[in-house]
C-alpha cells in the first residue's frame, strides 16, 4: 500500500510541483494552485502536507517563542531555507498578524496530524490568547480561532490513535468557549459532511464503529475494568461516534447502564463534554441525525416515538436515557448547564416529557427523592427537623451526595436557572390540563405528565431551599406578589416556595426581639410566646395584605385573610413533634455504634471514630427534638391568640356555616393533594383547630363534608394525587376512630368542644347548653354513617366503566386500609366489588388487575380484626323511632326521623350547611327519613319495609359541596314511577323482627347513569 502511494506521488507532477514550491516558500503560487483543485486534494498527500507543516512552523515560530516557557532557548530541529527569501510569507510575531496568515493553517486542514508537535504549538497559542481576553470584548481573532478548531484541530484528532495528551490539551482551549459554541463545534465534527470531504476520515469512523460494537457485545460487570480502558482509548480519537452507539444500546437495553457507567471512568475531560452533547442530541425530539437525508452514516436510532404505541405512557427509552444521565452526572463532572437549559427550553416550548431528565438528575445528585411510595415511618420523619429528614426521611443518605449537590447548585446559579425552572414548571402544571395543544393526548398520559411536573417541582424546590442558606434563597426567589400577579403562579406553589423563607424570617425576628429585651435571659415561657407571636405578626402582615387582593372580597366574609395565610405558611414541623421517629432513629444509631464496636474488620481508630460520630449524631438529634418541641409550643400559643378572629360569627343568614365550605375549597383540598407531608399536615391542622376550641368552626360538619361524598374528589385526582388524598383520609379516619374507640378520650377531647355543637343559634353567643353537643353513642352512629358513605362512594367508583375512577378508588382503598373498613358487612361489600373489578380487568388492564389483587390480599389479612356492626355502635330497633327537631332560636328548619337507640331517650343531631342531618344513620337495618316542613302534617310510619337511597346526580351538585343528599321512601308512601326509574342496583341486607321470620330488605345504592358516565375528570374540567 505504501509503495502504491509513493508511486502515485512520484508519477504526479502536480504534487511534485506543489511540494517544490512549498520547499522554497512560494506560498502565493501554491495558494493559486490549491484553489484550482478540489479542496484538500493536494495536501492530502503526505509529502505535500509535511512541506506545508514545515512552512507553518516557520510562520508561528516567533509568536510561539514569546509564549513558550523555553523562549529563545528552544532549538530549531532543521534550518529554514527560506529565511532570506523575499517572496516567503511574513512570520507571525504577535496576535495582530495572526489574521493575515491564518488561511495557511486552514488550507492544511486535518492533515496537520502528521506533526503532533505543530498541533501542540497552535493549541498553546490559542490558549494563551483566550486566557488573556477573558472578560473583555470579543475581537475578530476570537472567532477566527473557532474556524481553526472546526477545520483543523478537531478533525486532526481523529487520525491520532488514542492520543489522550492532545485531547486533554485541546480541552484547555475549548473550555474557554461557552457551551453553545462548543456544541456547535461537536456537531460539525461528527457531521457526515466532514466525512464526505475527507474520505480517509470516513474510513477511520467505520473502523472505530466496528471496534466499539465489538466491545459493547462483550462488556459486563466482570470485565468492566478492562473493557473500560479499551473504550477510553476509542473515545480519545472519535468520541462522538462511540457515544452515539453506546447511547443507542442503552435505549434498547437498560441493564447496560451500570457496566457502561463504570467503564466510562477512563474518559478525558473532552470526552465527558462530548458525552453531554450526545445525551442532549439523543433526547432531543428534533435531532439533526433523525432526518432521513442525513441517516446514511448515523448510528443513532432515528426518529423514535416519545410515547408508547397506545399513547398512554412515556416511551421506555426516554426513561432509560434519563436514568443513565442522572447516574452519569452524579459520578462524573459533566457540564450541567446545557442539560438544565435544554429542560428550560423544552418547558418554554410546552413540552413536559423531558422533566423526567430533571427529576433523575436531582434525585441522583442530591438524594432528594420524589417517590410517592415512601413508608409511614419515613413520612413521619419528614415532619421533623432537617437532620431527622436527612437520616430517616429518604431511602438514601443525603450526606453521601454533598459534592454532587454542590455542583448542581452552582449550575442552577447560571443564568438564574433555578427560579426560571421553578416558574416554568408551575406554569406547565396548568398548561398540561388546559392548553389546547394537549387536547389530543391520552387521559392517562395527561395524568402522568401532571404528576411528573408536580413531583419534579416539589423535588427541585426542596433542593433549592436546602442547598444554600435561607438568606441566599430569599434573594433568589421573586416576591410573593410578583409570583402571583406577574408570573401567574398558583397560590399553593407560591407559598411552597416562600414557606422556608417565612419560617426563617420569623425565627430571625424572634431572636432579634428577644435579645432586644433587657432581661432576655430571664423571660418566662409565656413572655417568649408573646415575643414569637409579635415576630410572626410583623413578618406575615405584608403577606396578609397581598392575599386580600388575591381573592374576591366576598371570600373574606367567611374566613379571615389572617387564617388563610396562617394555614398556608405553616408546616407539619410547626404543629407536631414526631417523638416516635426521633426515638426510632436514636435506637438505630445506637445499634449501628454497637455493631461497629464489635466489627473485627475495623481498626481500633476506625471503631472509635465511628462511635464518636454516632454519639455526636444522637446528641444532635436529641437537641433538634428539644428545639422542635419548644417551637411547637410557641406556634400553638400563637394560634391560641389568633383563633377568635379566624371565622366570622354566624348570623341568621349564615346559619349554614359557609366557613367550612370556604375552608375546604381554599385551604384543605388544594393542599392535601400537593405533597404527602401536606396531606398529613391538613389532617393535623383540622385536629389542631378543633382542640384549640376555635369559635364558629364545626368539626363535625367539616368531617361530614369530607367523608360523605368522595366521588368527585377521587374522580378528579391523578394517580399520585389519589395516593395523597388517601393518606389524608386515613389520617382523618385515624383521629375519628381514636375518639370512637375510647369514651374517656371522647369526653376529654370532644364532648364539650365547640366543634361538636349540634344546635346553631342565630344569636352570637359563646354559651352552649349541655344538650347542645353530640354524646358518645350518637357520635358512634355518625362514625358508622361516615363509613357507610365511604363504602357507597367507593362502590359507585368501582362499578363505573371509567379507568380513572376505578384506579383512584383502588388507590384510596389501599391508603385508608389501616382505618377502613372496620365493620364486617361493609368490608364484605367492598370485597365483592373489588373481586368483580379484578375478574373484569384480568385480561383487559393489567394495572387495574394488579391493584385489585393487591388490595384483596391485604383486606383478607385484615378480616380477622374486623367487628360486627353491633359492636361498632348500638343498633336501633325498627319498631322504636322518634321525631326530633333541630332548631335555631327562631324556627324549626327540618324534622328528622331518627331510629331510637337502645337504652337511650334522645339522640342529638347536627345539621351541616346543606341541610343534611349528620346524625342520621345510614345502616342496613333502618335509614333515617328526612321530612321537610311541608310534610309535617303527614302521618309518619314507624316501620318501613323497603328503604331506598338515591344518590344525587353529579352534574346537578356543586363539586365543593362534599355531601350526598339522602331521601327515603316507605312502601305506603306511594313512590311515583319517575323516582323508581332512577334506581339501578340493589344490595340485599337482613333485619330481625320480633313477631315474624327474617325478612329480606333491599337498599338501592346506585347512582343515576350520569354519576358514572358523565363524571368529568380533572383533566378536562378541573376548575
Amino acid at each position: 500500500m505504501l509503495l502504491l502511494l509513493d508511486r502515485e506521488y512520484t508519477e504526479n507532477e502536480k504534487l511534485l510541483l506543489c511540494k517544490a514550491l512549498l520547499d522554497i516558500g512560494a506560498w502565493d503560487v501554491v495558494h493559486n494552485l490549491l484553489q484550482r483543485h478540489p479542496k484538500f486534494s493536494l495536501v492530502s498527500c503526505a509529502p505535500v502536507a509535511r512541506s506545508l507543516v514545515r512552512l507553518i512552523n516557520y510562520l508561528i515560530d516567533p509568536i510561539y517563542n514569546t509564549i513558550s516557557d523555553l523562549g529563545g532557548k528552544r532549538k530549531v530541529r532543521r534550518p529554514y531555507y527560506w529565511l532570506n527569501n523575499p517572496k516567503a510569507p511574513v512570520q507571525i510575531s504577535d496576535y495582530d498578524k495572526v489574521e493575515e496568515s491564518i488561511h495557511i493553517i486552514l488550507a492544511l486542514g486535518p492533515y496537520i496530524h502528521c506533526d503532533p508537535i505543530l498541533i501542540y504549538k497552535i493549541i498553546r497559542i490559542i490558549k494563551f490568547y483566550l486566557e488573556g481576553v477573558q472578560g473583555k470584548p470579543k475581537t475578530e481573532i476570537y472567532y477566527t480561532f473557532i474556524d481553526v478548531l472546526d477545520e483543523v484541530l478537531l478533525p486532526a484528532l481523529c487520525y491520532l490513535d488514542a492520543n489522550c495528551a492532545i485531547a486533554k490539551e485541546l480541552w484547555t482551549v475549548l473550555e474557554h468557549y461557552p457551551y453553545q459554541i462548543r456544541f456547535r463545534l461537536y456537531g460539525s465534527w461528527k457531521s457526515e459532511e466532514k466525512a464526505r470531504i475527507h474520505p480517509t476520515l470516513l474510513r477511520k469512523r467505520v473502523d472505530h464503529l466496528k471496534n466499539v460494537k465489538h466491545l459493547m457485545r462483550r462488556i459486563s460487570k466482570e470485565n468492566v475494568k478492562f473493557m473500560g480502558r479499551q473504550l477510553g482509548k476509542l473515545t480519545h480519537s472519535i468520541p462522538a461516534i462511540v457515544f452515539d452507539y453506546i447511547l443507542s444500546q442503552i435505549q434498547l437495553f437498560d441493564n447496560l447502564t451500570t457496566p457502561v457507567i463504570d467503564a466510562l471512568k477512563y474518559l478525558s475531560p473532552l470526552g465527558y463534554d462530548i458525552l453531554g452533547y450526545c445525551l442532549l442530541e439523543a433526547l432531543s425530539p428534533h435531532a439533526p441525525q433523525n432526518n432521513k437525508k442525513n441517516s446514511d452514516l448515523s448510528v443513532m436510532l432515528g426518529d423514535r416515538a416519545r410515547t408508547k404505541h397506545d399513547g398512554s405512557t412515556i416511551a421506555p427509552w426516554i426513561q432509560y436515557l434519563s436514568t443513565f444521565a442522572g447516574n452519569i452526572c452524579k459520578k462524573y463532572s459533566l457540564d450541567l448547564v446545557p442539560l438544565l437549559q435544554y429542560i428550560a427550553n423544552q418547558l418554554k416550548a410546552k413540552e413536559s416529557l423531558d422533566l423526567l431528565l430533571l427529576k433523575q438528575i436531582v434525585e441522583k445528585m442530591t438524594g432528594i427523592e420524589a417517590a410517592e411510595d415512601i413508608t409511614s415511618e419515613q413520612l413521619e420523619a419528614m415532619s421533623g427537623g432537617e437532620l431527622l429528614k436527612s437520616e430517616a426521611g429518604y431511602f438514601g443518605q443525603l450526606r453521601t451526595a454533598k459534592k454532587s449537590a454542590t455542583r448542581l447548585r452552582e449550575a442552577t446559579a447560571h443564568n438564574d436557572l433555578a427560579i426560571t425552572l421553578c416558574i416554568l414548571m408551575s406554569q406547565q402544571r396548568n398548561r398540561i390540563i388546559y392548553d389546547e395543544s394537549q387536547v389530543g393526548l391520552h387521559t392517562k398520559l395527561v395524568g402522568k405528565l401532571y404528576d411528573q411536573c408536580q413531583d419534579t417541582l416539589v423535588q427541585f424546590g426542596t433542593f433549592l431551599a436546602t442547598s444554600c442558606t435561607l438568606d441566599e434563597y430569599a434573594r433568589k426567589i421573586p416576591q410573593l406578589e410578583t409570583l402571583v400577579d406577574e408570573y401567574h403562579v398558583d397560590c399553593d406553589v407560591a407559598f411552597f416556595l416562600w414557606r422556608p423563607v417565612f419560617s426563617h424570617l420569623i425565627l430571625s425576628k424572634y431572636e432579634e426581639l428577644r435579645r432586644a429585651s433587657k432581661a432576655h435571659k430571664k423571660l418566662t415561657q409565656i413572655q417568649l410566646e408573646g415575643v414569637y407571636a409579635n415576630a410572626s405578626e410583623s413578618v406575615l402582615e405584608p403577606v396578609v395584605s397581598v392575599m386580600k387582593s388575591y381573592l374576591p372580597p366576598k371570600t373574606w366574609e367567611d374566613v379571615s385573610p389572617q387564617f388563610f395565610v396562617t394555614f398556608w405558611s405553616l408546616t407539619l414541623y410547626d404543629l407536631w413533634v414526631p417523638s416516635e421517629a426521633y426515638t426510632r432513629e436514636v435506637l438505630r444509631i445506637k445499634q449501628l455504634a454497637a455493631t461497629a464496636a464489635e466489627n473485627k474488620e475495623f481498626t481500633s481508630s476506625k471503631r472509635r471514630k465511628e462511635q464518636e460520630r454516632c454519639s455526636q449524631l444522637i446528641d444532635k438529634l436529641q437537641d433538634e427534638q428539644r428545639r422542635q418541641s419548644e417551637h411547637v409550643r410557641r406556634v400553638l400559643a400563637k394560634l391560641e391568640k389568633e383563633k377568635d378572629f379566624w371565622f366570622a360569627p354566624r348570623t341568621q343568614k349564615s346559619a349554614k356555616n359557609e366557613a367550612v365550605t370556604a375552608f375546604l375549597q381554599l385551604c384543605l383540598f388544594p393542599r392535601c393533594i400537593f405533597t404527602a407531608p401536606d396531606s398529613l399536615y391538613c389532617a393535623q391542622f383540622v385536629k389542631t383547630i378543633h382542640l384549640l376550641q376555635t369559635p364558629n368552626f364545626s368539626t363535625l360538619i367539616c368531617y361530614d363534608r369530607v367523608f360523605c361524598d368522595i366521588i368527585y374528589t377521587v374522580t378528579s385526582c391523578t394517580e399520585n394525587e389519589a395516593n395523597r388524598y388517601g393518606r389524608f383520609l386515613n389520617a382523618l379516619l385515624t383521629t375519628v376512630m381514636k375518639w370512637h374507640g375510647d369514651k374517656n378520650i371522647f369526653q376529654q377531647e370532644c364532648a364539650s368542644f365547640p366543634g361538636f355543637v349540634t344546635k346553631f343559634r342565630a344569636t352570637n353567643t359563646s354559651l352552649a347548653e349541655s344538650n347542645d353537643h353530640v354524646d358518645y353513642e350518637n357520635y358512634r352512629h355518625v362514625c358508622h354513617k361516615w363509613h357507610y358513605k365511604i363504602t357507597k362512594c367507593v362502590i359507585v367508583c368501582l362499578e363505573s366503566k371509567d379507568f380513572t375512577q376505578i384506579r383512584n378508588a383502588l388507590i384510596v382503598l389501599k391508603r385508608i386500609l389501616p382505618s377502613f373498613p372496620r365493620v364486617i358487612n361493609l368490608a364484605n361489600a367492598v370485597e365483592k366489588w373489588v373481586e368483580r373489578v379484578r375478574g373484569e380487568q384480568k385480561d383487559k388492564r393489567q394495572d387495574l388487575f394488579a391493584l385489585a389483587t393487591s388490595y384483596i390480599g391485604q383486606l383478607k389479612a385484615k378480616m380477622p380484626s374486623l367487628i360486627p356492626e353491633e359492636a361498632f355502635h348500638q343498633k336501633a330497633t325498627p319498631e322504636k323511632t322518634q321525631v326530633q327537631a333541630v332548631k335555631t332560636d327562631s324556627k324549626v328548619q327540618k324534622i328528622v326521623e331518627v331510629p331510637k337507640a337502645t337504652g337511650k331517650t334522645s339522640q342529638q343531631d347536627t345539621k351541616d350547611g346543606k341541610g343534611e342531618s349528620i346524625g342520621q344513620r345510614a345502616d342496613e337495618t333502618k335509614l333515617p327519613k328526612v321530612v321537610t316542613k311541608a310534610d309535617e302534617g303527614k302521618t309518619l310510619k314507624p316501620e318501613t319495609k323497603t328503604v331506598r337511597i338515591k344518590t344525587s346526580e353529579i352534574k346537578g351538585n356543586n363539586v365543593s359541596d362534599g355531601s350526598t343528599k339522602v331521601t327515603s321512601t316507605s312502601s305506603s308512601g306511594g313512590s311515583n314511577g319517575a323516582e323508581k326509574a332512577k334506581i339501578s342496583r340493589k344490595i340485599e341486607i337482613k333485619s330481625s323482627s320480633k313477631e315474624k321470620d327474617i325478612k329480606r330488605r333491599k337498599i338501592d345504592d346506585s347512582p343515576s347513569p350520569s354519576s358514572s358516565t358523565n363524571t368529568k375528570s380533572k383533566y378536562t374540567s378541573k376548575k
